[in-house]
């Protein structure tokens, strides 16, 4: 497993948001932001030629008018971003789940994107006015094992303080 601890030593912050290991073999792309969203992406080759397993960590401050919504409409939010960028896109209902010790809100997708049939998981959670959404995707013939690994980091997620 590989300790992530985003954050450190980037041009975004010197403190870490989250914390959490994720499976043999997944690296680290650069942070990024997207208007008031901080975007931790990290991937690894996938069974598929020229595709990537996917495990996304997208931060974002919740303005005070927004503190109020609902672990599923903030899910449903971001999970626009997903169907956006995919044909054929199913969704399940919401389900009430963990991330790490958080409360959140889960629904697993398919689709077609990339030229491949894809399957992912995106949950919500909120801790000290902060939304935590953590992504994560793959191709259908990868799905069952990324899934499985993948289902077992998200035990180990943290906020750190």
């Amino acid at each position: 497993m590989l300790l992530i601890a985003a954050w450190a030593s980037t041009s975004l912050g010197a403190t870490s948001p989250f914390k959490v290991s994720l499976p043999k073999g997944f690296t680290a792309a650069a942070p990024a932001t997207n208007g008031p969203a901080r975007v931790f992406a990290y991937s690894r080759p996938s069974v598929a030629p020229n595709v990537k397993t996917l495990f996304q960590v997208t931060v974002i401050a919740i303005p005070p008018e927004g503190r109020g919504d609902s672990l599923e409409s903030l899910l449903a939010g971001m999970l626009r971003g997903v169907e956006r960028r995919r044909t054929e896109f199913k969704k399940s209902d919401p389900v009430k789940t963990r991330l790490g010790s958080l409360e959140a809100a889960a629904v697993d997708w398919e689709g077609k994107g990339e030229g491949h049939d894809m399957r992912g998981r995106m949950l919500c959670a909120v801790s000290d006015g902060t939304l935590f959404c953590v992504h994560f995707q793959d191709v259908a013939q990868g799905w069952e094992k990324s899934q499985s690994e993948l289902n077992k980091a998200l035990e180990t997620f943290t906020v750190s303080k």
